[in-house]
């Protein structure tokens, strides 16, 4: 039901965007996996996290996400929470614009009403612990929006109920919008006294599969084949595929319904979603690592911006903003890219990192002995700062981290070293640290842009993991220089956790800055340290800026990703 939700939501997103404005379109999107006195889900966090990547490639940029994959209290997904939010985005969508809820989770009625769960929910309290979906309704009714989206994935994995208490009514549901003025979209992922399942295979419920995959085309199955997903083409499409998958593979029932409180069927074209761009030549190496393959090509490296613009841009969030930080950057010069490589789509994970030290035998220089033993942590006042204790380096950088993250507090010698070791590993292949140009070049993706995206500033939280609203606040101090949308992440996230570039790139304007090979300029002992961090604001995260340090250096925002050569 999830699934259903994720997509359905998707489809009207993408019929919105001809003639929107951005600020128009605002949506809340619920996931909760782990309920504090109900039985786990597994895939609800990852429908909303791609939910809020897909309404941002269609013009939603004000998206507030609320999951329980985060330690930020006020993004979690709590009852009053949820009521907070859905309040406040009711109230300030525009008249004109498109307002969206989508509500994945666990979903029961009790005296033929029904409640969405949080993560506080208690089944013994639903009236006083659980969203009443009729109240949700209400509140898109007097919503002043165009356009108001209702997606609900809430009948799966249902645990042992009380008494009185039963799956959320499919049929209830529908039977309460029929009371609902203004035009509500509901879009619910199985129908009446059925189940919505997942696939593992999948990592999504099998409703959002087949809605993304009929979103990239394989739902124009009209005569003409014209090229576009209309709304029919997608439900049909949707309907079979999801039906088709449940009892074939999975020996169950899931028929998606859809329903319009004024009766009226939208009839939309997706030709956007149909334009779908070839996908990046991948690769895997022996331990993991997946990399993208760069063409050869050339590109205008550095910035066309005057210095002076550039300190005017960014004065709003640091007020000793300088021209000379701009100097290196302009004007830009036509750089070639001579040979195709492979490039690695994220930074080196700390699992990636753990197999070099564990097969080399391999210390650290924050791990050695001497005057520069130790690495850099984050202080209880928000700031880096060096700790000439050993036990601060790459397994404890002072926050929380798994394998999935960024390797951090690793010094240009360890990140040659690791190049060395699988260079040696892999027999005939040749791993090493990309240099400033063909990193630079992997990042613009063949944009002139401050950013791969565009060039707002506060529309990087959507893209990457950078200093902003999340970090706020726990840490007062970043006020100044974070930007105020959240991705909600504080420290590192996982390498792949956000959104991509147009070249398959993840993280190349933050999660952590990474290490190049080659010296800032002749003559330098300072090695290249491109792309922003979880850290830094919005200045250090463009893809022309420049930053350096010495080969011993190592931060508790600073990592690395490689090439391999392409013979």
């Amino acid at each position: 039901m999830k699934k259903l939700l994720f997509y359905s939501f998707l489809y009207l997103a993408l019929q919105f965007l001809t003639g929107i404005f951005a600020e128009e379109h605002q949506a809340l999107l619920v996931g909760v996996n782990q309920y504090d006195n109900i039985s786990s889900l597994k895939y609800c966090d990852n429908d909303v996290q791609a939910a809020k990547s897909r309404l941002a490639d269609i013009g939603f940029k004000k998206i507030v996400y609320l999951t329980t994959d985060t330690d930020i209290p006020e993004n979690l997904p709590t009852l009053k929470n949820i009521q907070r939010e859905m309040e406040r985005i009711a109230a300030e969508t525009p008249e004109g614009g498109k307002l969206l809820i989508m509500l994945s989770g666990h979903g029961f009625s009790k005296d033929k009403e029904s409640f969405f769960c949080p993560k506080d929910a208690n089944t013994g309290n639903l009236k006083e612990t659980a969203i009443n979906i009729n109240t949700v309704l209400q509140q898109l009714e007097k919503s002043k929006a165009a356009q108001k989206i209702l997606i609900i994935d809430a009948c799966r994995d249902v645990p042992q109920l009380s008494k009185g208490i039963e799956i959320v009514s499919v049929e209830n549901l529908l039977s309460n919008l029929k009371n609902i003025s203004g035009g509500v979209y509901a879009f619910i992922s199985c129908s009446d006294q059925e189940q919505s399942w997942e696939d593992a295979d999948f990592q999504h419920g099998i409703f959002t599969h087949f809605l993304l995959e009929g979103l990239k085309g394989n739902a124009d199955e009209g005569v003409s084949k014209d090229g576009k997903v209309s709304f029919d083409e997608l439900c049909r499409f949707v309907r079979f595929k999801t039906k088709q998958h449940a009892e074939n593979k999975l020996h169950q029932k899931q028929n998606p319904e859809f329903r319009v409180s004024d009766g009226k069927i939208p009839d939309f074209d997706f030709a956007e979603v149909n334009e779908e761009k070839p996908k990046a030549e991948e690769f895997i190496n022996s331990i993991g690592i997946r990399f993208v393959k760069i063409p050869a090509g050339e590109f205008r490296m550095g910035t066309d911006e005057p210095p002076a613009v550039l300190k005017r841009a960014y004065q709003k969030y640091y007020e000793d903003a300088k021209e000379e930080w701009f100097n290196d950057e302009y004007p830009s010069k036509l750089k070639k890219i001579t040979k195709p490589f492979w490039l690695g789509q994220t930074e080196i994970t700390r699992g990636q990192f753990d197999r070099f030290v564990k097969a080399a035998g391999y210390k650290t220089t924050a791990e050695q002995d001497g005057k520069n033993k130790g690495g850099f942590q984050l202080g209880e006042d928000g700031m880096i700062e060096k700790k000439l204790d050993t036990s601060i380096n790459w397994r404890n950088p002072s926050f929380p981290q798994d394998e999935t993250h960024p390797v951090v507090n690793v010094s240009w010698d360890d990140a040659d070293k690791f190049c060395e070791w699988l260079s040696d590993k892999e027999e005939g292949k040749f791993y090493r640290l990309p240099t400033e140009a063909e990193w630079e070049y992997a990042a613009k993706a063949g944009t002139q842009t401050r950013y791969w995206f565009g060039d707002d500033a506060e529309a990087l939280a959507e893209y990457d993991n950078v200093a902003d609203d999340t970090g706020k606040i726990k840490y007062p101090t970043w006020k100044k220089t974070a930007v105020k949308s959240r991705d909600n992440y504080i420290f590192t996230a996982p390498v792949d956790a956000i959104r991509a570039n147009p070249w398959g790139l993840f993280g190349m304007h933050g999660n952590v800055a990474e290490w190049c090979s080659d010296y800032y300029q002749a003559g330098s002992s300072q090695f290249n340290v491109r792309g922003g961090s979880w850290y830094y604001g919005p200045n250090l995260a463009r893809s022309a800026n420049r930053s350096r340090a010495i080969p011993i250096a190592r931060k508790c925002d600073v990592g690395f990703r490689i090439v391999l050569e392409i013979d």
